[in-house]
């Protein structure tokens, strides 16, 4: 009975063995593989072997077992420091304020409550960004200087644009840099070290200084002057020869030429100053009578050559003669664009010239500059019957 009871009970072990699928062989964990973006391995509970069990008792328990840990809870994850959604962070940035002209800011940021929200475009974007935005009341050049004790290389975006639509205007490899701002326009600065592993405080600075006009290369008429905004956004005046309409000096361009009578001698002579280099005849072969092209980069006048009637004569002296020194070139043509057909002209030897109308029309003259020695000129123009 002894002998049996062993061998019973043998037999009853070798079956919960079997029942259990496993269970009495190798105890080594289920193997999972680790994918980007996903820390956890894989539950051991959903091995095809762990639904043997399920029979055992007919006990289908889903409470876990107190002493084994449940491998189906994830690892806790590390914050994301990319939110889902970064305007939002733009626009939560500090606000600086509307600067006035010549006006001075500075704040302090920390990069130790700083968070990597965005990319830069010039930039790895491993670092953590400060965010500030402003405006400004004026056309104004803005100087931004990033000082700190402990971090030296900076990176610089600079956004314009709504929060929510913020768009890239420049990126710099430096935390000292100058541009223009306008006003109406919201600007974001980005800065942003260049060592990931950077620490410590910073002081952003923003000084505004105004310009005298804007936008650069634009013209109003005062009079008979022309006030001009230059390229450095500084204001210049000057008197035009002939009047000053339409933002421009008289006979600065074909739309505002300078109208002359059909017949007669008219004189021009003043300052070049309020003019511009509106046309150039640089390789324009067939303007020229020598066929020898040059560029003609100097400033022009246009005069209107109106009404004029076949076989009369147009002389147009721009020599020594009557008093001008600079070197120019004469040009009568048909039309008025930006490449105006030439009908005759050129850059004469004695800087005259004598052409004579094929037929009755409107025509237009162009002095125009190939080099100039002085601001003042002299021509004359003669239409004879």
């Amino acid at each position: 009975m002894m002998y049996q009871s062993k061998t019973l009970r043998l037999f009853v072990a070798i079956a919960a063995c079997a029942a259990l699928a496993g269970a009495c062989g190798d105890d080594d964990a289920p193997n999972g593989t680790i994918t980007p973006g996903n820390n956890s391995a894989p539950d051991a509970s959903d091995d095809a072997s762990a639904d043997a069990d399920a029979g055992d008792d007919g006990d289908a328990t889903s409470d876990p077992d107190a002493a084994d840990p449940d491998t189906t809870s994830p690892d806790v994850e590390e914050p994301d420091t990319t939110p889902e959604d970064p305007k939002a962070e733009l626009c939560d940035a500090p606000y600086l304020g509307t600067l006035a002209p010549n006006q001075s800011t500075s704040t302090v940021g920390d990069l130790a409550s700083a968070e990597n929200n965005f990319a830069l475009s010039c930039a790895p974007g491993i670092s953590r960004e400060l965010v500030y935005r402003f405006a400004v009341e004026q056309p104004s050049r803005v100087r931004v200087r990033a000082l700190s004790e402990t971090i030296g290389n900076w990176n610089l975006q600079i956004n314009t644009g709504t929060c929510e639509a913020s768009a890239r205007l420049a990126c710099f490899g430096s935390g000292n840099q100058t541009f223009f701002a306008e006003p109406g326009i919201e600007y974001h600065l980005l800065l942003e070290p260049t060592n990931r592993a950077s620490t410590g405080e910073v002081q952003v600075s923003i000084d505004t200084e105004a310009f005298a006009c804007f936008p650069a290369k634009s013209a109003t008429c005062n009079g008979d002057e022309i006030e001009r905004c230059d390229v450095d956004y500084t204001m210049s005046s000057s008197t035009c020869p002939a009047g000053c309409s339409d933002d421009a000096c008289n006979g600065d361009l074909c739309e505002n030429a300078i109208e002359m009578d059909p017949s007669g001698t008219m004189r021009l002579e003043g300052s070049l100053a309020g003019l511009t280099n509106a046309y150039n005849f640089a390789g324009r072969t067939e303007c020229f009578d020598s066929g020898e092209p040059l560029p003609t980069r100097g400033k022009d006048i246009v005069v209107a050559l109106n009404g004029l009637r076949a076989g009369q004569t147009v002389n147009v002296d721009t020599s020594q003669d009557i008093g001008d020194t600079n070197d120019n070139a004469i040009f009568i043509v048909n039309g008025c664009d930006s490449t105006p057909t030439c009908l005759a002209g050129g850059d004469t030897f004695d800087e005259k010239l004598n052409w004579q109308v094929p037929a009755d029309g409107d025509y237009l003259l162009i002095i125009d500059l190939i080099s100039n020695t002085s601001d003042t000129f002299t021509y004359q123009i003669t239409v004879d019957e």
